[in-house]
């Protein structure tokens, strides 16, 4: 009998440090495993932030794109639809210096397209026309004309010229509609200036003011940058605001 209870004491030991390895290799894999979630949460921050950038870059250029395509286009809106008929780029080359009271060579503007906005024609609505221009000094030409001539008018219907921008840079002058209503009320004259950039004349100096929508404007590197970018551009009045829609980022 004392030889049959003699070898459970060794087992006993042997069973006791198992236990042990098991608690260690516990230990050691989750230690690795908070190692491993800690590395992939860093990289993954990290890819985030590099192509958050990318993203802002290509964004960037392709905003720059669209507006550079967009720049011998003029924007009509007020024009009944279905007044150019079936022959829009012979319409609008005669009707825009007869309108406007343009001299020309051979009586018209040279066009390469036009065409209504996209969508379909709805009761009481007219869609606007865009024109591309083929020479870029055209555009000039007839925007100092409609600033002569101050309100236009065809078959009883004012007629509004407008140039042909990106939604993003259409969003970012809409933010001046409050200050430029005033301005008008007071009799100031104003200029916008490409992309978004308010300037007008008060007490005899040029006073230039830039609105920004900054998303995560109070965070320290964010102030920084703006401060930057208000001092490049040499704003006397610089504003700054979380943005309410989707308007640019820095």
């Amino acid at each position: 009998r004392d030889r049959l209870k003699k070898p459970k004491k060794p087992l006993a030991a042997n069973s006791v440090a198992s236990m042990d390895d098991g608690d260690n290799m516990s230990f050691e894999e989750s230690v690795a495993n908070m190692v491993s979630k800690t590395v992939t949460e860093k990289i993954g921050a990290l890819m985030k932030q590099k192509f958050t950038k990318l993203v802002k870059i290509l964004t960037d250029r392709a905003e720059d794109s669209e507006n550079r395509s967009h720049r011998d286009n003029i924007r009509i809106i007020g024009l009944k639809e279905g007044a150019e008929e079936n022959q829009a780029i012979k319409f609008f080359g005669n009707w825009l210096p007869d309108t406007l009271g343009l001299e020309t060579k051979r009586g018209s503007i040279k066009i390469d397209w036009v065409h209504r906005a996209l969508g379909l024609p709805k009761k009481n609505c007219n869609r606007p026309v865009i024109i591309k221009l083929h020479y870029s000094s055209d555009k000039q030409w007839i925007l100092a004309a409609i600033r002569e001539k101050g309100k236009i008018t065809y078959r009883g219907d004012k007629i509004y010229f407008r140039q042909d921008l990106s939604t993003q840079v259409k969003e970012a002058r809409r933010q001046f509609s409050g200050v430029c209503e005033h301005l008008i009320q007071r009799g100031l004259r104003f200029q916008m200036r490409y992309p978004a950039t308010l300037c007008f004349t008060l007490c005899m100096s040029d006073l230039k003011v830039v609105s920004l929508n900054v998303k995560g404007i109070n965070h320290v590197i964010k102030r920084q940058k703006i401060l930057s970018f208000h001092k490049k551009r040499d704003a006397k009045l610089p504003f700054s605001k979380k943005p309410t829609s989707q308007t640019w980022n820095i």
